[in-house]
C-alpha cells in the first residue's frame, strides 16, 4: 500500500499544469531566438569585417577569371553607359553590355564622333556638323538634321537632348525628346548676349543651365542662364527662371548632377546651384592650384592634378584629396562611386574614403574599368573584355 501511494505520488509530480507548461515553451522559444539573433549578429559581424578588410586591402596582383572576346574592327572610343559600354567610331556607334551581348548597333559616317550620355540615353555627333543620333539603353533611334552647326550637347536621364548650334554670331538651342521630335528652341544673338560656351540639361528634362561669355571693353564676365520648360517656365519671359552674372571669370564647363544641383566650372572656382524649378546659388568651392582635368560622377565631382586629386559633393565642399601619380592618366569614376586612373602602362582603383584598392602596370592597353561583383572587375581592352579576380 506504501508503495502504492509513494508511486502514486511521483506519477502526480510528474505531470505539469497547463499554465506550467505554457510558461517553459515560452522560455524556451525565448531561448532560441536569442541564439538566433546572436548567430544573425555574429554572421552580419563577420560579413562587415570580411568586407572592411577586403576594402581596406591594396590588390597589386590578379588572376583572369574569363575572357569575352570580340571582333577587332575599327579604331574605337568606349564610355561607360547603361549596364555596359558604348563603343563608338566613325562607322558606328554600339551599346554592349558587361556580359558582351551586344544589344544595338547604329550606323553612321562621322569624321570626328562626340558622345554624350546619361543614365538612359545616349548622344552621337559630330561638332560642327549638322546631323546627331539619339540613341536609348533599349534601342538606337533615327538620325536627328539640323540646320545650324552644332557646339554642345547635354542629355538627361529622361532621354531629352539639349542642343546647341551657332552660326555667324547667333547661336541656336533646341530640345529633342527620345525619339528625335523637336520640344523647345530658341536664338541667342551674341551682340546682345555674349558667346555660349556650354549647357547643361537636368535629369528630368525640365531645367536647362546655359554659361555665356560676355567681352566688354577688354573686360570678360559670364552670365549663368537657367530655363524652366515646365509649368513654372511658361510663366516666365522667355522660359527665363534666373539669371547670375560673374565678373573677370570664364566658366567652359557645366553640369547637372543629382539632387537638383547644378554647377559651373570656372579655371577658379566651381559655382554650385540648387533648386527644382527656379535654382539659386548654393555654394562656391575654389579650386586650388592649377587642375589638368575635370571628371564628373552623377553626384560628385572632382579635378586631376599631376600629384593629387580632389573630390567635391555639391552639398559639402571637398571631400577628400588623394596623393598619387596621376601624370597623363585618365581619371574617371566608376559605377559603383570608385575611382579609376588610367594609364598607358597602369590600372589604378580608388575608392570613396581616399584608399588606393588596386594598383598594377599593366602594358596591354586597358581602356576602361567596371566592377562586376565583390573582388572582380572587368578590364576592357580594344578586342576584349576580361574579368578578372583581385588578389
Amino acid at each position: 500500500m506504501n508503495r502504492v501511494a509513494e508511486a502514486g505520488k511521483k506519477g502526480l509530480h510528474a505531470v505539469e499544469t497547463s499554465e506550467e507548461y505554457k510558461k517553459k515553451l515560452k522560455a524556451h522559444r525565448r531561448t532560441i531566438r536569442i541564439v538566433v539573433i546572436l548567430v544573425v549578429i555574429l554572421i552580419v559581424a563577420g560579413l562587415i569585417g570580411v568586407k572592411l578588410y577586403l576594402d581596406g586591402k591594396e590588390y597589386t596582383e590578379y588572376e583572369v577569371v574569363n575572357v569575352k572576346e570580340r571582333v577587332p574592327g575599327a579604331v574605337s572610343e568606349y564610355v561607360p553607359y547603361a549596364k555596359g559600354f558604348l563603343k563608338y567610331n566613325h562607322d558606328g556607334a554600339t551599346y554592349i553590355e558587361l556580359n558582351g551581348s551586344m544589344i544595338w548597333n547604329q550606323p553612321y559616317e562621322l569624321e570626328d564622333p562626340t558622345v554624350c550620355v546619361g543614365s538612359h540615353a545616349a548622344c552621337v555627333y559630330e561638332k560642327n556638323g549638322k546631323k546627331l543620333y539619339i540613341m536609348s539603353d533599349e534601342t538606337a533611334k533615327m538620325g536627328v538634321d539640323v540646320t545650324v552647326p552644332i557646339k554642345r550637347v547635354s542629355v538627361s536621364d529622361s532621354g531629352v537632348v539639349a542642343v546647341l548650334m551657332e552660326e555667324a554670331g547667333v547661336a541656336r538651342i533646341a530640345l529633342y525628346d527620345s525619339d528625335g521630335e523637336q520640344l523647345a528652341n530658341g536664338e541667342l544673338y551674341s551682340s546682345n548676349i555674349g558667346y555660349p560656351m556650354d549647357l547643361a540639361i537636368s535629369n528630368d528634362g525640365r531645367l536647362l543651365m546655359v554659361t555665356i561669355l560676355s567681352i566688354s571693353e577688354a573686360r570678360i564676365s559670364t552670365n549663368i542662364i537657367f530655363y524652366n520648360f515646365g509649368n513654372v517656365g511658361r510663366n516666365e519671359v522667355d522660359n527665363i527662371v534666373g539669371t547670375y552674372t560673374y565678373d573677370g571669370i570664364m566658366v567652359p564647363r557645366a553640369e547637372y548632377l543629382e539632387g537638383d544641383y547644378a554647377i559651373a566650372v570656372s579655371t577658379e572656382e566651381v559655382l554650385v546651384f540648387y533648386g527644382s524649378q527656379k535654382p539659386e546659388e548654393y555654394a562656391r568651392y575654389p579650386i586650388t592650384g592649377e587642375a589638368k582635368a575635370f571628371f564628373c560622377g552623377t553626384d560628385r565631382f572632382g579635378f586631376t592634378f599631376d600629384d593629387h586629386i580632389d573630390v567635391y559633393k555639391p552639398e559639402s565642399g571637398k571631400v577628400f584629396t588623394y596623393k598619387d601619380d596621376f601624370d597623363k592618366c585618365n581619371v574617371s569614376f566608376m559605377d559603383d562611386g570608385e575611382i579609376s586612373a588610367i594609364g598607358e602602362t597602369r590600372v589604378s582603383i580608388y575608392d570613396m574614403s581616399g584608399i588606393r584598392r588596386f594598383h598594377s602596370e599593366e602594358e596591354n592597353g586597358v581602356i576602361m574599368v567596371k566592377r562586376s561583383i565583390a573582388t572582380h572587375y572587368l578590364f576592357i581592352y580594344k578586342d576584349s573584355i576580361t574579368e578578372v579576380r583581385l588578389k
